[in-house]
């Protein structure tokens, strides 16, 4: 992830130049770099479906149009955010990814700005747990997603391929061969709007 690879580098720069930076400028240059990244930065917590932010960084009312203390107060959620078509595809992908321990993970989603324009992102999330892998928060950068890179006709078929393939990985765990086969042929049918018959039809 470059963004952090960038505040790696610089929070590094600055702790060998302890001497010359004291630790209110140290604080205020991160803050500043962060600020001054294309990105919003989140820290978020969720408890099943109730999300609750903990920190966001202010560019996201020049980048988005939200204040940020309408997500710290509880105003709005991040999951307010999300386009309502993408939200339930993401929800699922985010509980499989904590099911199986993943700790990093990219997600891809539409985000409403204020004004209810609707923008392609990617999103970069660590997770941190304690010792006993129970999830503490989610530290989140999300980046608007290059408009030459993703049509809107290719998001949306982009989401629907994560959702199938996202359904087949879940139900094959501890499904036996002839089951498997089943659910394949059932969710590349839904994919492709047509019969699990018609998929074994002679051209």
């Amino acid at each position: 992830l470059f963004f952090y690879t960038i505040l790696a580098q610089s929070s590094l720069f600055l702790k060998k130049n302890t001497l010359v930076y004291g630790m209110a400028e140290r604080e205020k240059i991160t803050s500043e770099l962060i600020e001054n990244v294309p990105a919003v930065v989140f820290r978020f917590s969720h408890d099943g479906d109730n999300w609750k932010t903990w920190f966001v960084t202010q560019n996201i009312y020049e980048i988005y149009g939200y204040a940020p203390d309408e997500l710290t107060d509880g105003q709005i959620t991040w999951i307010d955010l999300v386009h309502p078509e993408d939200r339930v595809t993401l929800m699922k992908q985010i509980h499989d990814y904590e099911a199986r321990m993943i700790n990093e993970f990219k997600l891809y989603y539409r985000i409403l700005s204020k004004d209810g324009t609707s923008t392609p992102i990617t999103e970069y999330n660590t997770v941190k747990r304690d010792r006993d892998n129970t999830i503490l928060y989610y530290d989140t950068t999300i980046m608007e997603t290059s408009v030459a890179d993703v049509r809107s006709r290719e998001i949306t078929d982009h989401y629907r391929q994560q959702m199938v393939l996202n359904d087949i990985l879940v139900s094959l765990y501890s499904s036996d061969l002839d089951k498997a086969l089943q659910i394949i042929l059932d969710r590349t049918g839904a994919y492709l709007n047509t019969s699990r018959a018609l998929l074994f039809q002679d051209s």
